[in-house]
């Protein structure tokens, strides 16, 4: 049987392995004043995390904002994913975060999951918020026109 709980700075190296190279600088990075880490495992073996950060914008409450909720592909599907997620609604409460938000990338293989995850949990579906773009500095300068091209994305309102 599985435990979930809150992550202490010391703990964060084990579960460095669920993340990718991108992402493995924020968990370098864990404040446990501003970030909230929540970890899955049986025993000895790590099963999930969850990560985020806890942010408060000019106006309005605070907010908890998850930027990763990773569970080893050996143990989905049997409720961790949830029990990360409620454990983070959880401690954003405590927090007292009025809102909660959960990013991801659409092209990731888990996008569909998520969506899943996220509707038995009572999430509204998500919606698109922006779009990211990967590219080397050389490879920009190169090839600038595109950012000079006016693009109608779905979520701009005209």
């Amino acid at each position: 049987m599985y435990s979930v709980k809150i992550l202490e700075k010391t703990d964060i190296s084990d579960y460095e392995f669920l993340a990718d190279a991108e992402f493995l600088q924020e968990l370098k990075k864990f404040d446990p004043d501003k970030n909230i880490a929540i970890g899955a495992r049986d025993q000895d073996k790590v099963l999930g995390l969850s990560f985020g950060s806890v942010y408060m914008p000019e106006k309005g409450a605070r907010i908890s904002g998850i930027s990763l909720l990773q569970v080893d592909p050996e143990y989905r599907n049997k409720g961790i994913g949830t029990a990360l997620l409620r454990k983070m609604e959880k401690e954003s409460r405590k927090r007292a975060c009025g809102k909660m938000t959960i990013g991801f990338k659409k092209v990731e293989q888990e996008f569909d999951t998520a969506k899943r995850l996220l509707a038995m949990c009572g999430w509204e579906p998500p919606e698109i918020h922006g779009y990211g773009y990967w590219t080397t500095t050389e490879r920009f300068f190169k090839d600038i026109a595109w950012v000079k091209r006016k693009i109608k994305y779905p979520y701009h309102d005209y």
